[in-house]
């Protein structure tokens, strides 16, 4: 027979089916498969009543009780549309005047099941010879078979098949083999049933008298009530989509509801937007066959606009799943819906901007596709395209989500603001960005805001970047945003790993002010001379920007070179802006940079200072206090600096006596502290009638003129609190002796002062009263006035013999337990020499076991006994290495000489 040789005529005159879709997206396209059954009779045409199809036969039952099988070949057009060659291969005739009810393939078994007539006839698939299994007498008005693709119990060589009596209130599990037909299960049922599909374990059923729905377990027999049809609008319809999942027309004819075997539902109803023919399924999507038209319904998610295509196709039948295609037959002609690919469904989708569904799409494609079919890529792209329609309608924080699951490559991104290219780019985008484009041109909103998602999208991205090949295009572009938005980023990226394009970015940096930025780009790059310069020229002010911190940051920048030729190059204009400051570039720097380099030792640093007094002084306040140079000239020159600060502010009328006092202090506290300074050049430079007679004490005590010293403090300053201090001080470390001999003699400054000064009693009762052990009585009662009371001095007199009695009953009982101690050891030292032990020709050294030969042996106190010459350690036994503590040794001492 004829295959498609008139197509082109078929599509201009066919009354069957319109071409244009309701609309513009489409999940299928219809193509013809056979253009018209052959016929035998002119007055009665023949139409198809039924069909099947297994690999490329289709097998097609008419009204005049014909079986035909077709061989259909699927090819595709020039315009990449999927089209179908047949051929006439078999026709048979079953010899009956009845229509073909119902065609069932069997391919497992190279088998053709045939009902007509209420009886089940087979066939050989090839060939269509008859053969005869006494089946057809034993059962008579069977209504309906269906074979189970997923049975429970698999068995190469049958097919399970579900039959259905009008008669009998039951559905029968039949077992086709080769050459015969078993009757297996017959499970009752309330009704008889009119409709039905099989899956797995189960089976869902229409019943015909009372309209409902039930499930049917096979194993158990159980039947479950599932709900109602509507009898005289909704044809009862049954059709399976998943692992024993069904899908069901009802319970109006506007619904369809989808029923797992459980009996519950998981997914949300369809709605029809007329009544049902027929039902077909080609995941993801059922097909629905009405008077009129042809509806296609999408079962993933659960949005109620489940409706995707819609074709008008009038006449329609029948409709036939096989391999993800739908057949679709009118009384005389068979077409195929072909679903497009996965990929331009996507597209079609994002072209409409449809973009949850085409993501929702994608997500099934990478899930279930598999062969040709499967694009491995396809969510990864489909999710970038819609991140730029997200990004097109201003839903940044989608469109950045999506892109960045998808992995957009951001130079897709950074093309589309041509400020922020590289000079040397190359890159082409893979996509038309013209709607985009204008966009970003036509609003500055629009602009500032696709910046901003911009700089967040390249910051998330840029880790990965450099391993893809791209990270000097994405790190130009986030310093060209950075400096446009002043970002405080900006530096933390140019003063770190990055992979900028120099020209463009110091041409950026520059070009809006950010020199700081510019400078710490220079280090980066290892251009020290050229960041210095920058950094010197916004201390001078003569550029400008808000972000460079300030003279601070140089003097530690500076601290850190370890080019010491480059630093002595910069330090001096640094001293003459800020000499406090740019000390700094001596003091903090690290003591481990370079220690043996001559152009940085600290008398090279102290001489080259000497024009800078204020920064001189904090260098060497940086050598004496926090390295703890031990260095007489250190310690002199700094002490002498405060010196001479004193006296500069002394005859400056100007000057507040709180800054004068706490430069006193100062001193003070370097005196007191230091003993490494020349003092005799220090009391040089103090005149009488400078009134530093504080600091003129501390120098003679350190002279260790404590008398003098006292005098000064008590006469002249008068501060007797200062003079104990001063005792205290000065005896710190020393003996007993010393400090008593030191506070006798402010003692003697209290009572036997000069001729031209009164004895001082209060103070001096106060210091025997408060300093009663640092006295010897008796010296100090030399001094006491003989007119003194014993009251004046009872508290002293009182202590000092409180203090006498306890030393001399702590000296009684130290000797009390000194001798009592030796008592112990002589009677341990007694008994030890007075042990027995017995050295016989038998008794064996316990270090080297050998005999011993002469009887002076050692013994260790527990109890080892050795060779003289193997004791070589008294403390430590050498045969069990047990270590004796001082009074072991001295209890059980080691006995030599001692004789058998």
């Amino acid at each position: 027979m004829t295959g498609q040789n008139n197509m082109a005529e078929f599509y201009g005159s066919s009354a069957n089916y319109e071409s244009q879709a309701k609309m513009s997206f489409r999940a299928f396209e219809i193509a013809p498969v056979i253009e018209r059954i052959v016929t035998t009779s002119v007055d009665r045409p023949k139409t198809v009543e039924c069909l099947d199809c297994a690999a490329q036969n289709l097998y097609i039952g008419t009204s005049d009780c014909f079986v035909l099988n077709y061989v259909i070949d699927e090819g595709v057009s020039p315009l990449g549309k999927t089209t179908f060659q047949s051929r006439l291969q078999a026709c048979k005739h079953l010899g009956m005047k009845k229509p073909i009810q119902q065609v069932l393939t069997a391919p497992a078994i190279n088998r053709l099941l045939v009902l007509c007539d209420g009886s089940i006839l087979m066939f050989t698939m090839f060939g269509m010879e008859f053969l005869a299994t006494g089946f057809k007498d034993r059962f008579k008005g069977v209504t309906a078979i269906c074979r189970n693709d997923n049975p429970n119990m698999f068995d190469p060589f049958a097919v399970e098949v579900c039959m259905s009596l009008s008669k009998k209130k039951a559905i029968h599990i039949l077992s086709v083999t080769e050459d015969r037909i078993t009757l297996l299960k017959e499970i009752p049922l309330p009704e008889p049933p009119l409709h039905m599909a099989v899956d797995g374990g189960s089976i869902c059923v229409a019943l015909a008298n009372q309209h409902r729905y039930c499930l049917v377990n096979i194993l158990s027999g159980k039947v479950q009530e599932l709900f109602h049809y509507e009898a005289e609008v909704t044809k009862g319809l049954v059709m399976g989509v998943g692992m024993e999942e069904f899908l069901l027309n009802g319970p109006t004819d506007v619904m369809g509801m989808f029923v797992t075997s459980e009996g519950t539902s998981q997914r949300a109803p369809l709605s029809w937007s007329e009544r049902l023919l027929a039902l077909g399924y080609s995941f993801p999507y059922t097909v629905a066959l009405g008077a009129n038209s042809i509806s296609v319904h999408s079962i993933i998610g659960q949005d109620q606009k489940s409706q995707k295509q819609s074709l008008i196709f009038k006449g329609g039948r029948l409709l036939l799943n096989y391999d993800n295609q739908v057949f679709v037959c009118s009384s005389r002609e068979v077409y195929c819906l072909v679903q497009l690919s996965f990929r331009k469904q996507v597209q079609m989708l994002l072209n409409e901007k449809r973009v949850s569904e085409a993501l929702q799409l994608a997500h099934v494609a990478m899930e279930t596709a598999t062969g040709p079919q499967r694009d491995e890529k396809i969510l990864q792209r489909t999710q970038q395209q819609a991140g730029f329609i997200y990004m097109a309608e201003g839903y940044f924080t989608e469109a950045r989500s999506l892109m960045k699951e998808g992995g957009l490559d951001p130079r897709e991104l950074i093309i589309l603001f041509p400020d922020l290219l590289s000079s040397n780019w190359k890159y082409l985008p893979s996509r038309e960005i013209t709607e985009l484009s204008a966009l970003v041109k036509g609003s500055k909103q629009f602009l500032a805001e696709a910046k901003l998602f911009l700089m967040q999208f390249l910051e998330e991205t840029r880790e990965s970047a450099e391993d893809s090949g791209y990270k000097e295009e994405v790190d130009t572009a986030l310093v060209k945003l950075y400096t446009q938005i002043n970002s405080p980023d900006l530096l933390r990226l140019v003063s770190n790993r990055n992979a900028c394009t120099v020209a463009d970015t110091i041409s950026c940096l520059q070009k809006h002010e950010r020199y700081h930025a510019l400078a710490l780009f220079y280090d980066y790059h290892k251009q020290p001379v050229e960041a210095i310069a920058v950094w010197k020229r916004l201390i001078q002010e003569d550029i400008r920007d808000r972000n460079f911190p300030g003279i601070n940051y140089v003097a530690k920048y500076l601290s850190r070179l370890q080019d010491s030729e480059l630093l002595w190059n910069n330090v001096p204009w640094l001293l003459a802006k800020n000499q406090e400051i740019a000390v700094k570039v001596f003091t903090d720097r690290p003591t481990d940079y370079q220690p043996n380099d001559e152009k940085m030792k600290p008398d090279l640093i102290v001489e080259y200072l000497q024009r800078f007094p204020v920064a001189l002084q904090y260098y060497l306040e940086y050598l004496v206090y926090d390295r703890k140079f031990e260095k007489e000239k250190y310690h002199t020159h700094l002490a002498l600096l405060y010196l001479e600060e004193v006296l500069k502010m002394r005859r400056d009328p100007s000057c507040s006596q709180d800054n004068l006092d706490k430069q006193r202090v100062k001193l003070r506290a370097m005196l007191e502290w230091s003993s490494l300074y020349r003092v005799a050049l220090l009391l040089s430079k103090i005149n009488d009638d400078s009134d530093l007679d504080a600091e003129a004490a501390i120098l003679y005590g350190k002279m260790e003129q404590y008398n003098k010293a006292l005098k000064i403090l008590v006469y002249k300053l008068e501060d007797f609190s200062e003079a104990e201090r001063f005792c205290e001080l000065h005896s710190k470390g020393k003996d007993r002796n010393f400090r008593m001999k030191l506070f006798q003699t402010l003692l003697e400054v209290y009572l036997s002062p000069d001729e031209d000064h009164e004895p001082l009693i209060a103070p001096a009762v106060a210091l025997l009263n408060s300093h009663m052990c640092d006295f010897d009585t008796a010296e100090a009662m030399k001094l006491i006035p003989d007119e003194w009371s014993i009251g004046v001095i009872s508290q002293f007199l009182c202590g000092s013999v409180r203090s006498s009695l306890h030393k001399s009953r702590t000296s009684k009982i130290l000797s009390s337990l000194a001798r009592g101690e030796n008592l112990k050891m002589r009677s341990s030292h007694m008994i030890s020499h007075k042990a027995k032990f017995s050295v016989t020709e038998e008794k064996l050294c316990q270090a080297c076991r050998r005999p011993f030969n002469d009887p002076a042996v050692a013994r260790y106190p527990n109890g080892v006994t050795t060779h003289i010459h193997c004791a070589r350690n008294k403390t430590v036994c050498p045969v069990t290495g047990h270590v004796f503590s001082s009074k072991e040794q001295h209890r059980d001492e080691v006995n030599k000489d001692d004789r058998v």
